[in-house]
């Protein structure tokens, strides 16, 4: 039986060394927000089970995403910094994900995610236990 891979996506910053009143994963690039597009890039990968996505606390922007395209998301309270959003997200993780799954981390305002690089990401991280 193969491993099975989630996807984490750290979100829990406001964007403050970017600046402006939107945080950048939820600012529109072409109709979508950031996090939109790289959360859909995530799960267009056929290896990809489910997703958890940090957030801030007090996020009021998050619209409440259970799933998407038919994968599972779930989300968790991240941290103040990046790492602790990480570690947050990863002990979030359901049960059923499993010791042995490969987790995947990608950033949140980072939306030009490839498959083929993903293909690539997948098949080493695969090969090295």
């Amino acid at each position: 039986m193969k491993a099975r891979i989630w996807a984490v996506l750290p979100a829990a910053g406001r964007g403050t060394r970017f600046g402006g009143e939107v945080p950048k994963q939820y600012l529109d690039a072409h109709g979508k927000t950031l996090i939109a597009h790289a959360l859909d890039a995530l799960v267009a990968h056929p290896g990809i089970d489910g997703l958890m996505v940090a957030l801030a606390a007090d996020d009021p922007r998050w619209p409440g995403w259970t799933s998407r395209h038919g994968k599972p998301l779930l989300h968790c309270t991240g941290g103040g910094e990046r790492a602790d959003s990480v570690l947050a997200a990863l002990h979030a993780l359901p049960a059923q994900v499993g010791d042995d799954a490969l987790i995947l981390v990608h950033d949140a305002a980072r939306p030009d995610l490839h498959a083929a690089d993903l293909d690539r990401l997948i098949d080493i991280a695969s090969t090295h236990a």
